[in-house]
């Protein structure tokens, strides 16, 4: 394993959502058909081999169909060799109906591939876009704009998103997944239990912490209380 690639050989997991609201989109115009997979793409009018003739994709092994390019499959009717075993009758016709889609499509070999995204004014691709579409018509969160919209650095805007979610890893939630038999005390007073209420405003040590910051910046800003839950007093404060 190269060192400077940790992550290699990690088990990569697709998201089946992102794949198809982006199978979905997609616009894809074959040129060369260098770049646009033959068995997987959606090339054919806007569909894909899968929607045409599903007994005939189901013949395909997985390792053609993941390479398998349209510039290669539509050479001397070379996708027509990919296709391993037998076809009843339905079969036949969708192989015949596959064909002649094929043959309407009308294809520039002089030019590159074209792929165009709707969802983004560009025309480009990109994961925002994507992720918006995914997240149409869900409830956003109040205190999202607070902490994304903040002047703070990057890794404390997600220290924070994860925290008002409850999810670090104090000792409440370590035991919540296994990790330890239950939950432990505080590791800075030794009194009540590590959770992340206790430990951002209502630990004496975290109080403190917070009233020395407001006294040595002179901000004229409430310190947390004992009863005080972090995200009220933030939105509060802030």
């Amino acid at each position: 394993m190269d060192p400077e690639r940790p992550w290699q050989g990690l088990r990569m997991i697709e998201d089946e959502d992102a794949r198809a609201v982006f199978d979905s989109m997609v616009k894809i115009e074959v040129g060369e058909g260098t770049k646009v997979l033959f068995w997987w793409d959606r090339w054919i009018h806007g569909f894909a081999v899968t929607d045409i003739a599903p007994m005939i994709h189901a013949l395909v092994d997985t390792r053609t169909r993941n390479k398998r390019t349209v510039s290669e499959g539509l050479e001397n009717g070379r996708w027509l060799h990919d296709i391993n075993g037998e076809l009843n009758f339905v079969g036949h016709l969708q192989l015949v109906h596959l064909n002649l889609a094929i043959n309407t499509v009308q294809r520039d070999p002089s030019n590159p591939d074209c792929f165009s995204w709707p969802a983004d004014p560009s025309g480009l691709y990109s994961a925002k876009s994507t992720y918006q579409r995914l997240c149409l018509g869900d409830e956003r969160a109040p205190y999202a704009s607070c902490i994304w919209k903040s002047w703070a650095l990057l890794k404390c805007k997600i220290f924070i998103w994860l925290a008002v979610q409850h999810r670090i890893w104090t000792s409440d939630r370590r035991a919540k997944h296994g990790l330890q038999d239950r939950p432990s005390a505080c590791y800075t007073c030794l009194q009540d239990e590590d959770n992340f209420e206790h430990i951002l405003v209502q630990c004496g040590y975290a109080r403190q912490v917070w009233h020395t910051c407001f006294q040595d910046l002179a901000l004229n800003t409430r310190a947390p209380v004992v009863d005080d839950t972090f995200l009220d007093w933030w939105i509060e404060t802030r």
